[in-house]
């Protein structure tokens, strides 16, 4: 039997990501798109939360990620309701991953 991963449940599985997120920094209809394919994603918060645990950078879970944390500038296409609720999530997963940390 194999063992099966959240990644296995992901929406771009098998799709060459770059393709869209390496202009997500650059072009805010790119960066738009991308957010809604990722919000529409059922594992969209095991991989925002893997992303903040491994102190990634780039698109995880519809927020642009620096080292781990909330990326001001490049989350800045998002409206005010959206934003807020991502950079809280981050906030609670962040302290999740810390208190993980802590137990370990």
């Amino acid at each position: 039997m194999a063992f099966v991963t959240w990644e296995d449940s992901a929406a771009c599985k098998g799709i060459n990501t770059n393709l869209f997120f390496d202009e997500y920094e650059t072009k805010p209809e790119v960066a738009k798109n991308t957010d809604a394919f990722c919000l529409s994603c059922p594992v969209k918060n095991q991989c925002l939360y893997d992303g903040i645990k491994n102190q990634e950078s780039g698109v995880r879970g519809a927020v642009y990620l620096n080292k781990g944390g909330y990326s001001k500038p490049f989350n800045k296409h998002k409206d005010r309701a959206t934003a807020s609720a991502l950079q809280a999530q981050v906030t609670a997963f962040k302290q999740a991953v810390a208190m993980e940390e802590a137990l370990d």
